[in-house]
């Protein structure tokens, strides 16, 4: 018998697999973001959602909440999907990358030392 849990952990492991392969080691926080954007896009499509109107990504220069980086929002995503989606995302760029809410992505232009 498949449980509610067993959908979530099924979602956040697809989403961690694609982010990996979307995210390559050295991106820009910009081609980074765009790839997660890209991915996570694709994940909502097959999902049934409208990805242009459930996902969406803006760079430093644009009003949004995480200030001076790129951010990338998926409000209809798993909950709290950012949290373990940071840290996939900042293992495989090697950028600073956080959440801000739980359903977003926060691409920072500082490298981590991992």
């Amino acid at each position: 018998m498949t449980t509610e849990h067993d959908i979530q952990r099924y979602r956040y492991e697809r989403l961690d697999r694609a982010l990996r392969a979307a995210i390559k080691r050295g991106s820009t926080p910009a081609n980074a973001a765009k790839a997660a954007h890209r991915a996570i896009c694709e994940i909502a499509a097959e999902e049934g959602q409208t990805p242009s109107i459930e996902v969406w990504i803006k760079g430093p220069k644009e009003d949004h909440a995480g200030g001076n980086c790129w951010m990338v929002c998926w409000e209809a995503g798993p909950w709290q999907w950012g949290v373990n989606a940071s840290f996939t995302a900042m293992q495989a760029s090697g950028l600073l990358v956080e959440t801000y809410y739980g359903f977003d992505l926060l691409f920072w232009n500082e490298r981590t030392r991992a």
